[in-house]
Formats: structure tokens, sequence, C-alpha cells
């Protein structure tokens, strides 16, 4: 032990060089898996959030090298929780533009729609299927439908619109707006469409 100490000693530089490239060494090895454990550590929390909250070794860690499983995992169906509605608006357009309100006359307006903002709240792409429909007594008359993908963290603006020739066939009366994500109602509320 005393020759290893005084070896050491006579060559400082040496060691010192040596201490160095080790230390250059291990910090070249964390920089590298850092941002591995990362990506992976990612995925896994994701996976474990995608299923509701169940956490330990139940549906997130079964069969997980499975082809299907990894299949499902790329291709994320949405979460409601994930995706959330920022607002929406009713709007009539008529002569005088756009009009933000929630009666619509016919005689002034040729057609109205709603204008919604969703938001991701989470960080993958979610797939979304958003659809309006609009009630009378319950009974549904008109739906519109669409399928956006919303990126990580992105805030997404979307329009429907009843035609002109639908809203001339509507009689006059309340109507409920409904508007599902992911085929879960979000947001009720009603309008009224008056002939004069």
């Amino acid at each position: 032990m005393e020759d290893l100490i005084k070896w050491i000693i006579e060559n400082k530089e040496l060691v010192l060089f040596a201490s160095i490239s080790i230390a250059i060494g291990i910090a070249l090895c964390i920089n590298i898996s850092i941002p591995i454990k990362f990506h992976f550590g990612k995925t896994e929390i994701n996976k474990i959030i995608n299923n509701n909250g169940n956490t330990g070794k139940g549906q997130g860690e079964k069969n997980h090298h499975s082809k299907k499983q990894k299949k499902t995992e790329k291709k994320n169906t949405g979460n409601n929780q994930a995706i959330k509605l920022l607002n929406t608006r009713l709007y009539a357009v008529g002569i005088k533009g756009r009009v933000y309100t929630k009666e619509f006359r016919k005689l002034i307006i040729h057609n109205f729609g709603i204008e919604i903002s969703l938001i991701n709240n989470s960080n993958v792409l979610q797939n979304v299927n958003i659809k309006w429909c609009i009630c009378s007594n319950g009974a549904e008359i008109e739906n519109r439908t669409c399928h956006k993908r919303i990126n990580a963290n992105q805030r997404v603006d979307k329009e429907f619109y009843v035609e002109k020739r639908v809203f001339k066939q509507l009689r006059s009366g309340q109507y409920d707006s409904k508007l599902l994500i992911n085929n879960r109602i979000v947001k009720k509320e009603c309008f009224t469409i008056m002939d004069k």
C-alpha cells in the first residue's frame, strides 16, 4: 500500500490526467443515459396515466412485449381528462355578418353554427372525435362530426355550422345544442329559432 502511495505522489501529473479522463467518461455516460431514461420513463408514465390511474403491475405492465399492445400505445384514442374544452360560442350569420347569440331570427340570418376551442393537456398526441348535435324534445335533428389529431399541449379551434337549406327547414321553437368529445357530452346549451 505504501508503494502505491509513493507512486501516486511521484506521478501526480499522470494520476491527475487519468482522474480527469475518468471524470469526463462518467459525465459522457450520464449525458447519454439521462435522455434515454427520460424518453423511456415518459412512455411508462403515459401508459400509467392512460390506463385511468391504474398503477403497479396492472394493465400498464401486462403483456409488455406483445405487438398488439405496442400498436395501441402508439395510437392513443384520446383521454377526456387530457382533452379540455376551453370555450364554445353559438353564432348567427346574416346581413351584418357574424353575431354571437342564442336567438336565431329567420328573417335576418341565413345560417348559424358553433365555434369550439379545445386543448390537449397531455404530453402525447391525442385522437379526438368531436360531434355537435342539434336536438328538439330529446330527438336528434341534425349533427356534425369530425376527427382531429391534437398534438401535445396544443390548442385547436373547430367550427361547425348548419347549412342554409337545413336552417330553413327548422321550425321556430326551443332547441338544444350538445357537444360530445369522444362520445361524452361536455357541453349542452339551449337556443331559440324565431320566424320573425
